[in-house]
């Protein structure tokens, strides 16, 4: 852009300075009757001029409203309401055009874009026709001196026109001051002033060396509105409405025989700054970023501020539902893949191995927000960050450097981090974050994400610690989780980690004031495609929750719960031992402890394992009563014990058994052993005694909560219903429940997170 600006004024300087020439030897009316009828073949474009006055002794000339027209003379291409200029003429004879004044007043410039075609293509081809011969004839002859001097532009206006794009700019009251422009290895200097159309001033003071190509340029913009802007920045990025003001004081100095090698230093300002996406949504603002730009060097590869200041400000982040970020799309692709290809080999081939220097004496960022939504979950998560802020003091991109970050967390928390490290080598660092009462029901949609659990309450603070060192990261985690609570499972979502009972979890965890105290490390290396500290926290949180719910009471009562899965009996008891009484004791003080839950005892017995020996003790005590004078069903602890003990042949409770038969009406000589003539006799006796004591022991243990005052509400003693023949040990099995989730302590039921 600006090499076209700097080529169309030298095409108007030539044309206009081609025109005084003609005019000064054809002097006044002539020259007027030539420039208004051969215009077509002095330039190929008609033009006017109203008036022509020549002092051929002073060597002056001076024209009055000049109008050059398009090329389909629809419209005025330049115009100017006074040129000026005044040549030494004696110094013609030495080959040398020194002009002592040139002076345009009001010119008037149209310049229009399409595509690589510009409107003044075919000037440039009408003059472009003699070049080959006016160049043979410079060769063969010495060449000519030019000297301009005074050279003004006065309430200037130009417009310029994209008609591709739609976009345009315009540049009124141009005010250029060029005390003398040399082409030799003087300096010249050149003062410009404009105001843009659409708001904004730009002042430029610049020293140029022609022939050696230094020059040092000042440049003052003062409050350029960017919305002029705005059709450039659609091209590249994906973005509408993009507005806001800029302001610069900048010195640069440097040559443009290498374009690289510049120095600059100065400020920047921008105010109220912003931009939309493609659908008219507020996409990024900043009211206020102020830059002290000490030094400059990109040949030396240096950059140094002083100051980077900013006040307020906002960004809008989202992630879809395959969970690109929309910030990253923002760059719109490059259409030209070669030339990209192009630039990426020649970038490598002149890669070297000097880092880039920057510095920041003081950075600080204040009052930002953002505003965060991810879809790309089951449920949409939306989280605000206000009242951001970020300070650092003497930052270098390749030193060590500290930064505390500060913000305000969906309104009701705050955060507090504290970075050491370095950005060119992220192998080491060091990260301390302090976060303060977050709502946890905010992070409802990952917990259901990830387990099919909504959080429906709590409050939580973390605090973590994060070293790491050779891109293994060693983190220490404190959370600090107080009243919180869970929804219901939904049971037709299968999550990844739905085997956590985070209901029930979460309310094992509280302590008596509702607090749920955590610790937990975070080891990984940051290089694996595999590592995600998200994930690792899930997992170790996951994991505590499964803990405590597989030995609930170990975490309610210390030692005093011991390792209480289930409680070992035997199928033969009416009553309890001391130790199963603590079992009992211990299932009593946690249900006091937490209200809220329901125990159930779940008696399991292996009865083909006790159909023998109740069978053979029935018989033993059928044949005892037989010899009794006084026969009861009703027989002691003692007694049953004594009889178990009594000891006879095969031969006498054969012939008994025998005798049982016939009085049944059975045929004793079709069963041929004695076990299977018990088993005819005693079989479905012994099956009701079995249930006798399976519920004369459910019974017992209700009894016994009832009197510790548990509420029979909270306590389920039952017989459990397997389908199957059980064939285990003999033993009450524990199952812990909140409202309808369930959760056996059967160490054989229970997992963990992989």
């Amino acid at each position: 852009m600006k090499k076209r600006v700097v080529r169309i004024i030298i095409i108007l300087i030539i044309v206009l300075i081609a025109l005084v020439g003609i005019i000064w030897a054809a002097a006044g009316p002539v020259a007027k009757y030539v420039v208004n009828n051969y215009g077509p073949n002095l330039v190929g474009r008609r033009m006017s001029v109203e008036k022509v006055a020549v002092n051929l002794l002073a060597g002056k000339v001076r024209v009055e409203k000049f109008d050059l027209r398009e090329q389909n003379d629809s419209a005025s291409f330049v115009s100017l309401n006074e040129l000026e200029v005044k040549v030494n003429l004696w110094k013609l004879l030495g080959r040398t055009l020194q002009v002592n004044n040139l002076r345009f007043d009001k010119l008037d410039a149209q310049i229009l874009q399409n595509g690589s075609e510009f409107n003044f293509g075919d000037i440039i081809d009408h003059f472009a026709a003699d070049s080959t011969a006016q160049d043979s004839v410079q060769s063969e002859s010495e060449p000519w001196i030019i000297a301009l001097n005074n050279i003004k532009f006065d309430q200037g206006h130009v417009r310029y026109h994209d008609q591709k794009l739609d976009a345009q700019l315009g540049m009124e009251n141009i005010n250029l001051s060029i005390p003398a422009l040399y082409f030799s290895s003087q300096k010249s200097d050149v003062d410009l002033h404009f105001n843009f159309e659409k708001g904004g001033t730009l002042s430029t003071r610049l020293a140029y060396n022609m022939e050696q190509g230094d020059y040092s340029l000042f440049v003052e913009l003062d409050s350029l509105n960017l919305e002029a802007l705005r059709p450039y920045s659609e091209q590249m990025l994906n973005i509408t409405n993009f507005a806001g003001a800029l302001s610069a004081a900048i010195q640069l100095t440097g040559n443009l025989n290498h374009i690289v090698d510049f120095r600059a230093n100065g400020t920047v300002d921008a105010a109220d700054l912003k931009a939309d996406d493609l659908q008219g949504v507020q996409l990024a603002r900043v009211d206020n970023m102020h830059l002290e730009l000490k030094e400059l060097d990109l040949l030396e590869k240096r950059c140094l501020f002083d100051n980077v200041t900013m006040s307020g400000a906002y960004a809008r982040v989202e992630l879809d539902r395959e969970g690109n970020i929309n910030l990253a799309q923002i760059l719109k692709p490059s259409s030209d893949t070669t030339a990209t290809e192009s630039a990426t080999e020649s970038s490598e081939s002149t890669e070297d191995n000097n880092p880039f220097t920057l510095k920041i004496n003081k950075l600080n960022l204040a009052g930002i927000a953002v505003d965060f939504t991810d879809h790309s979950m089951r449920q949409q998560f939306k989280y605000s960050l206000s009242d951001i802020a970020l300070r650092s003091h003497n930052f270098d991109i390749a030193g060590t450097n500290q930064a505390i970050i500060s913000a305000r967390l969906n309104k009701t928390g705050r955060a507090n981090i504290v970075w050491n490290g370095t950005l060119y080598d992220l192998k080491d660092q060091k990260l301390k974050v302090n976060i303060e009462n977050i709502r946890l029901t905010d992070f409802s949609p990952y917990c259901y994400e990830y387990t099919a659990y909504p959080l429906t309450g709590g409050n939580m603070t973390f605090v973590s610690d994060n070293v790491v060192s050779n891109s293994r990261l060693s983190s220490n985690n404190h959370i600090d989780v107080y009243k919180s609570t869970a929804g219901n499972k939904d049971k037709s979502y299968k999550a990844e980690y739905s085997n956590i009972p985070v209901r029930l979890g979460l309310y094992l965890l509280k302590d008596m004031e509702e607090h749920i105290l955590m610790d937990i490390p975070v080891k990984g290396l940051l290089t694996s495609p595999e590592f995600s500290f998200r994930k690792i926290m899930l997992k170790a949180v996951g994991n505590a929750i499964l803990k405590v719910v597989a030995s609930p009471f170990i975490f309610l009562q210390g030692d005093k719960g011991n390792s209480l899965h289930d409680i070992a009996i035997d199928p033969l008891q009416n009553t309890f031992t001391t130790q199963q009484y603590e079992s009992f004791n211990v299932i009593v003080d946690a249900l006091k402890a937490k209200p809220e839950l329901h125990i159930a005892l779940l008696q399991y017995v292996n009865e083909e394992r006790l159909q023998t020996p109740f069978e053979e003790m029935a018989l033993k005590r059928d044949y005892h009563n037989s010899k009794t004078e006084k026969a009861t069903d009703k027989l002691s602890h003692s007694d049953t014990e004594r009889i178990a003990q009594l000891s006879y042949s095969d031969a006498e409770l054969d012939a008994f058994v025998n005798q049982r038969l016939i009085e049944k009406g059975l045929a004793a000589d079709t069963i041929a052993s004695l076990s299977d003539k018990r088993h005819t006799l005693y079989a479905e006796q012994s099956v009701m005694h079995i249930n006798f004591l399976k519920q004369s022991r459910n019974k017992a243990i209700r009894d016994y909560f009832l009197q510790q005052g548990v509420a029979d509400s909270l306590i389920t003693i039952d017989n459990a219903e397997d389908k199957t023949i059980y064939k285990g040990k003999d033993r009450y099995i524990i199952e812990v429940g909140l409202g309808d989730e369930t959760v056996s302590l059967n160490p054989e039921a229970q997992n963990s997170l992989e």
